[in-house]
């Protein structure tokens, strides 16, 4: 009994300790982020249009493709008065960044506030 009882320590000090450790083990995924802040400019010639300046970086283990990003701009009632998106990178690897500019055409006179989302495909 006492043999049995060893062997289950064993077993689960390696289940435990050893096993999460092993890197084939791990789920690769990709995980876009914004590096520092949106540096948006306001050009108010003829209709006018609001620009989006900023960074992204995969942080993630795996590849990242089909990276996009999506504004939703609005005005001092919150209401929706622009939307757009722009493909940033076919491929981002694992600690790579890119760039991105967008301009988004609207009465840039309503313009007070905007949200963003980054997408992205698992690459297999």
């Amino acid at each position: 009994m006492k043999k049995l009882t060893y062997i289950s320590v064993l077993f689960s000090l390696f289940f435990i300790l050893i096993l999460p450790s092993c890197d084939f083990l791990k789920k690769k995924h990709a995980d876009v982020v914004l590096l520092g802040e949106i540096n948006v400019i306001v050009h108010d010639q003829w209709y006018g249009y609001i620009e989006y300046i900023g960074e992204v970086k995969n942080i993630g283990n795996a590849t990242a493709e089909m990276v996009e990003i999506k504004f939703n701009t609005y005005n001092k009632n919150n209401e929706l008065i622009s939307v757009d998106s722009k493909a940033i990178a076919l491929f981002l690897e694992h600690g790579e960044e890119a760039g991105f500019e967008l301009h988004a055409y609207c009465d840039v006179e309503q313009y007070d506030h905007y949200t963003y989302n980054i997408k992205w495909s698992e690459a297999d």
